[in-house]
């Protein structure tokens, strides 16, 4: 029995060791991203002295076993991504070996050897172990540990020698260094410690000391892990956060029955890279033998058998249920066999002991020849099967087989700037293979650099440049052949911005274009704007607004950019935004403005003419071009009330409860009707029109925002809101109107000014004070008419070379006291703080915008 039983193993790691290798140095494409970013961890570990233990932060935190058992590889072998998958392969085949021996010795006896083999050769030919073990993911460090530890306890627990326990503690803890999947295990030993506690009770004492060297070499092993888990738990389990708190897909039940079917009815199909789609873990002969198995270890369980076998039966029961890691992760497409890695080895070895009952009544003989041909077809099956699923042209892609490409060929052709547009900026699979000398587009933007630079643009498969960038660009024609990625050269395309375009200290804008938007549809704009110096902020980004003519914002969008301290001097930059326009938006013209702010400081960019918001042209929004259902319009209070025979109100959003005379609230109405229908609206507050307004429908569904503005002299108390439109009452609630200490007497200041706005506003004059590494400038504003607009005040600190080196831009009193409440001859204080290191003389510069 010893014979065959060496012999059919020696041929199990064969046929493992073929399906793993063969063809390794091609298939599978890559690397992906995930893969990247490991050879990247493991770099920074093999040959830059990192300290990543326990969890590299990067890449939302990774369990750095696998990294650490890689570096010496890198210095062996090379530090690339053969390395990782020729590693993974190795642990692969360790893993069988050692899933092997663990069912020898769960079970004892032939049914051991049965057991042991059927797990070796269901785990050769299972498709999932033969994707995991070619590919370079520290997911295939998990079985692997879990094995090691199972096996060495098992050990101990048959011979009570002290070495397997502790080793068993060692590896066990191990398991929780390689994968997120990991953090359920140490619960089932404890489950299965319990177990044996009660099925060998007339020797506690002994299985209760032998549980404590293996638990707590466990947690002393486990102990860097533990200490991480509480000092950061934001990275600890931030991954599992986001697949089980993050956008729920589906339900909890239905994630259950997902993962019930996965074992052997339908299986992954939410990653191409993941799973052949739909593929479950097991074929439909192995999951009958799954049920059958775990029904007889349930009732091997019950029976008076040796406790050390009992205990085998518990663990390999708990082994379905060793998904649930994956069963919570609703937010991450379940079922997904990666996360469900908790369930190697036990999981097949759950499906031997089915196999090895229906066998037990063979000769040995027979069941080696049955083995061994299952081995074979299967492997002949399983190989065909990976082979159609690796050269798919959808998986090269998935795996980023177009960005591989492209920094292998940036390699041999090389070019002083870089740009590169992909869905992911800083691309680990560039990184890893090409370098890190590149400009990151993104999707949204083109650099167009001066004729003189030496420079090429690569487009990802997936994202190639819009038609319009055409006119930028020329196909480079010794490019890799076909459409794997897009490769350009620029074509000499010069335009300098003139002398009265908008400017800040780094952009001067050139000029945008969009198509007239139809209301409840997205459009698409173009801006281009100049470099003029290189920005110190890496996520400077535009924020657009569009607002209507009461200043009203009607629409926004931002663009999400990295790397913007890479910016070229006098490089033109094209960007596409994409704006959103909510169902509803009255047709007619608006005003386009935009805003550049740092995403990380939260510094705003002053342009040089004074503000933070510039103007750059108007958008023509039209009537919608579809039928939409009016339950879409957003209203807050959505009562649905039939006016005229062609009005309907669908609801409201409420303005702000409280005003003070001189402010504006802004009741928004969802108004139903037909296109040409006359709406005549007014606002009342208390008995007083405050607001007229007459239009025109020109479309179905209207969004009609109304600025009603408190006038300044009105009495302080508490008023009905009401609206007619078209002779019929709405009330919208109540509104109370604020008292405001106003200043009619100039209180003393250090330094006159008399600075006069347009007859509007007087700057009185100035006290500068110091503190610390801070200056406060105290300013006295006096009204010298009625305002109706709101300004916000500049002050900026500039330096001899006209640099501005500290600001602050606000409306007056901290955002609290806008220009339009102020009275004809009142006074305002108005404070600011400025911080910077003063070593020269500086300018003060002060206006309104």
């Amino acid at each position: 029995m010893r014979t065959y039983f060496l012999s059919l193993v020696t041929l199990i790691l064969i046929c493992a060791a073929f399906l793993r290798i063969n063809g390794l140095h091609q298939y599978p494409p890559g690397p992906h991203y995930d893969e990247a970013a490991n050879i990247l961890i493991t770099r920074s570990i093999a040959f830059d002295g990192a300290n990543l233990f326990p969890i590299a932060n990067s890449y939302q935190g990774r369990e750095s076993l696998y990294y650490y058992l890689n570096a010496p590889l890198f210095h062996l072998i090379g530090d690339d991504y053969f390395t990782l998958k020729l590693s993974s392969v190795y642990l692969n085949l360790l893993t069988i070996a050692a899933s092997i021996s663990l069912g020898r010795v769960m079970f004892g006896g032939q049914r051991g050897y049965v057991i042991g083999l059927a797990t070796g050769v269901m785990m050769t030919f299972s498709f999932h172990q033969i994707l995991m073990s070619r590919q370079a993911f520290r997911a295939v460090t998990l079985p692997a540990m879990q094995a090691l530890g199972l096996l060495l306890l098992f050990y101990g627990v048959r011979t009570g020698r002290t070495v397997g326990f502790v080793f068993g503690g060692v590896f066990s803890a191990g398991a929780l260094y390689t994968y997120m999947a990991s953090r359920l295990f140490p619960v089932w030993l404890g489950l299965g410690g319990l177990s044996l506690l009660w099925f060998d009770r007339a020797n506690w004492r002994k299985r209760l000391k032998q549980g404590c060297i293996f638990f707590g070499m466990m947690t002393f092993t486990a102990l860097p892990m533990i200490v991480y888990a509480l000092q950061h738990p934001d990275i600890f389990f931030q991954r599992l956060t986001e697949v089980s708190e993050g956008e729920v897909t589906v339900s909890l039940t239905e994630s259950i029955r997902r993962h019930i079917e996965m074992f052997f009815i339908h299986g992954d199909f939410g990653n191409l890279r993941y799973n052949d789609p739909g593929r479950p873990y097991f074929t439909l002969v192995e999951g009958g033998l799954l049920v059958l198995g775990w029904f007889f270890a349930l009732w091997q369980v019950r029976q008076r058998r040796s406790p050390v076998e009992r205990l085998a039966y518990v663990f390999v029961l708990l082994s379905p249920f060793m998904v649930i890691p994956s069963v919570i992760s609703v937010a991450g497409f379940p079922p997904s066999h990666m996360r469900s890695l908790g369930m190697v080895p036990l999981i097949f070895i759950l499906v031997a002991i089915g196999f090895e009952w229906l066998v037990s009544r063979l000769n040995w003989r027979y069941i080696t020849i049955l083995m061994t041909m299952a081995l074979l077809i299967g492997s002949g099956f399983v190989w065909r099967d990976y082979s159609n699923w690796v050269k798919r042209a959808d998986l090269f892609y998935q795996a980023d087989g177009d960005l591989a490409a492209a920094a292998r060929w940036l390699k041999e052709h090389p070019a002083d700037i870089v740009y590169i547009s992909s869905f992911h900026r800083a691309h680990p699979t560039v990184l890893a293979l090409y370098g890190d000398d590149v400009i990151w587009l993104g999707l949204d933007s083109l650099f167009v650099p001066p004729a003189d630079r030496d420079a090429l643009v690569i487009f990802s498969h997936d994202y190639p440049p819009p038609q319009d960038w055409m006119r930028f660009l020329q196909p480079i024609t010794d490019a890799p052949a076909g459409d794997v990625f897009g490769a350009y050269r620029f074509v000499d395309y010069s335009v300098d911005a003139p002398d009265e375009a908008v400017r800040n200290p780094y952009l001067a804008f050139i000029d945008f274009t969009s198509e007239p938007i139809p209301a409840g549809e997205t459009g698409e704009i173009m801006m281009t704007w100049q470099i003029t110096q290189s920005p110190p902020f890496y996520g400077l980004r535009p924020i657009l607004n569009l607002k209507n003519a009461d200043d009203v914002v009607i629409a926004s969008a931002d663009l999400y950019l990295l790397g913007t301290d890479q910016w070229q001097i006098g490089d033109l930059m094209i960007q596409r935004v994409r704006l959103p326009i909510p169902i509803g938006t009255l047709p007619g013209d608006y005003r386009l403005e935009v805003t550049w702010a740092d995403r990380h400081t939260q510094t705003v960019i002053p342009y040089l003419d004074g503000g933070v918001t510039a103007e750059i042209g108007q958008i023509t929004i039209l009537p919608s071009v579809r039928q939409f259902d009016a339950r879409s319009l957003p209203a807050e209070i959505f009562q649905p009330r039939r006016l005229t025979d062609t009005i309907e109100l669908i609801g409201w959003n409420p303005p702000q409860n409280t005003a003070r005379p001189g402010e504006a609230i802004h009741p928004v109405l969802f108004v139903s009707t037909e296109r040409g229908v006359t709406l005549s609206i007014e606002v009342l507050l208390g008995s007083d029109v405050i607001l007229s307004r007459e239009l025109q429908a020109q479309d179905n569904l209207l969004t009609i925002d109304l600025p009603v503005g408190i006038p300044r002299d009105f009495p302080v108390g508490t008023y009905p809101l009401q609206l007619t439109i078209n002779g019929v009452d709405v009330s919208l609630g109540q509104v109370i109107v604020e008292g405001v200490a106003r200043l009619f007497e100039p209180p003393p200041i250090q330094t006159p000014l008399n600075a006069n706005f347009d007859d509007l506003i007087e700057l009185v004059g100035y006290t500068l004070t110091w503190q610390d590494q801070t200056l406060m400038i105290d300013l006295l504003w006096q009204a010298l008419a009625p305002i109706d607009q709101n300004y916000t005040v500049f002050v900026h600190l500039v330096n001899a070379d006209g640099i501005i080196v500290a600001q602050q831009d606000a409306m007056p009193q901290s955002y609290t006291y806008p220009t339009s409440l102020w009275l004809e001859g009142e006074y305002v204080l108005d404070s600011y703080r400025l911080t910077a290191i003063l070593d020269d003389t500086y300018q003060i510069r002060i206006g309104l915008y």
